[in-house]
């Protein structure tokens, strides 16, 4: 499989960090890595790695050259059998691998491992939708934390045809760090006061509020 991009659009990163607290950045990053991928139904592929919290499914779908991640989630309680398991590093012979999204069986599975070939999108060429492959343009986006107090702003790819919103790798890491920023914030009872502009590196604020944002920002970028 022959590959120069991963996306994710922004409405999936927003559900799996809401429902399987999975990082966006944290499910990108595991195509580029070295995981164990089978191909799966409906066309899809199932890949499998070991993460920060453990191991990872990611299901995603090829296209245009690229994969677009449709799901991820930590896996769970059920173990890839048969004789292909062999070939698998023995850390991996041992990986649960979640299911329940798409009540996948071992009968889903296909039996061999499906090798990702990386290679440059050409020079000058913009990036494909990877639903429709329309050309895809970089545009800045806008994230309201703590019911708008604060401003946090992103890149984003933005599909000319479908209007649909992606992250690339690079955009990934930033909204992940964005995303964390917004649950601590939620989960603090006392919010900073006063109004600020944040744009996932620099801060303008009030200098009552430049320690205090300061502080949760170096928090989120080392959890």
């Amino acid at each position: 499989m022959r590959i120069h991009d991963v996306f994710i659009s922004r409405d999936v990163a927003d559900k799996i960090w809401e429902e399987h607290g999975v990082s966006v950045d944290e499910a990108v990053d595991l195509l580029y890595g070295d995981p164990m991928i089978r191909r799966a139904r409906r066309g899809r592929y199932m890949a499998v790695d070991l993460a920060t919290g453990g191991y990872l499914t990611v299901i995603f779908e090829y296209q245009q050259g690229a994969a677009e991640i449709v799901t991820a989630y930590p896996s769970s309680d059920w173990r890839l059998a048969g004789e292909a398991v062999q070939e698998i590093p023995t850390e991996k012979m041992v990986m649960n691998m979640e299911l329940r999204a798409f009540e996948y069986s071992p009968d889903d599975i296909g039996d061999e491992n499906v090798i990702l070939e990386w290679e440059p999108r050409p020079v000058g060429e913009p990036p494909l939708c990877p639903r429709d492959g329309h050309p895809m343009t970089s545009q800045q986006q806008t994230y309201i934390l703590a019911g708008g107090r604060f401003i946090v702003t992103y890149e984003g790819w933005v599909c000319s045809e479908c209007g649909e919103v992606f992250l690339d790798r690079q955009q990934a890491r930033r909204y992940g760090a964005i995303q964390m920023l917004d649950r601590l914030l939620k989960e603090r009872k006392d919010l900073p006061k006063g109004q600020v502009l944040f744009d996932g590196q620099d801060l303008f604020v009030n200098l009552s509020l430049a320690q205090d944002m300061a502080t949760l920002w170096r928090q989120t970028a080392s959890a």
